[in-house]
């Protein structure tokens, strides 16, 4: 779990360096108006998130362990697959890739459905022990 931890800083400090370079670098190009502006946002908002949720899940797995933790760990690698998948497709194509490239993007948020799934399922094998 701590190498969760770390992968979740590194994605907040990077969500934090793009979200700057999309302001102020490349402001003109990634207007609200566009269609590459409106798949930044989305990008960077969801990048955003998941930092913070896999911060917070990797924090959780370094205070319990067991099931809760074998569980947890799951739900983590499914968040940053799903962050890959979406929030890279979508900045790809941000960035000047192909339109294509959105395709990918509803892989992408089944992937992270999963991990809020994985991370529920989690969740129930937290319960389970503190009543055992």
């Amino acid at each position: 779990m701590r190498m969760i931890l770390v992968v979740a800083c590194v994605l907040g400090a990077l969500s934090v360096v793009l979200g700057a370079a999309g302001a102020h670098a490349l402001a003109e190009e990634l207007s609200a108006d566009s269609a590459q502006g409106r798949a930044f946002e989305a990008a960077l908002r969801y990048h955003q998130l998941h930092s913070v949720v896999l911060l917070v899940l990797g924090f959780a797995g370094l205070h319990w362990g067991g099931v809760f933790g074998s569980r947890l760990r799951i739900a983590c690698w499914f968040f940053l697959a799903g962050m890959i998948l979406f929030c890279g497709s979508l900045y790809g194509f941000a960035f000047g890739g192909p339109e294509g490239l959105t395709k990918i993007s509803p892989f992408g948020g089944t992937t992270l459905i999963l991990a809020w799934l994985a991370a529920a399922w989690a969740a129930l094998a937290a319960r389970g022990a503190s009543a055992s």
